[in-house]
């Protein structure tokens, strides 16, 4: 499954793919994504974010990688975000407060 959302004003294009992600879905996803290009043209950001993805089924991080060489050709920059990229770069603070596991942050900082 996958939420797509554009700004022509801020040629910025949104792609949020979660759960269980086919390379179907993803096909899919880049025949939209080349129609919105189409129409706003080139110098447009796409931001692809695969962190919510439960399961990938075969051929989709392939998949997600040659949609960066397609909208190339729109001259559209693209980035694609993975769940162990942004874990590389989060800081153990900010991933359990996204965790929920926030509770002993805030007792370290009033006790701190």
């Amino acid at each position: 499954m996958y939420l797509l959302t554009f700004s022509a004003e801020d040629r910025l294009i949104q792609a949020g793919l979660g759960g269980n992600v086919t390379a179907g879905e993803c096909a899919v996803l880049r025949d939209e994504i080349t129609s919105i290009l189409e129409t706003l043209g080139s110098n447009v950001e796409i931001e692809l974010d695969a962190t919510r993805m439960t399961k990938a089924g075969p051929g989709v991080h392939e998949s997600l990688e040659q949609m960066r060489f397609a909208f190339a050709s729109f001259q559209a920059r693209t980035y694609v975000y993975h769940e162990e990229e942004v874990a590389e770069v989060m800081s153990p603070n900010v991933r359990a407060i996204l965790e929920n596991e926030h509770e002993e942050i805030y007792q370290i900082a009033l006790t701190g």
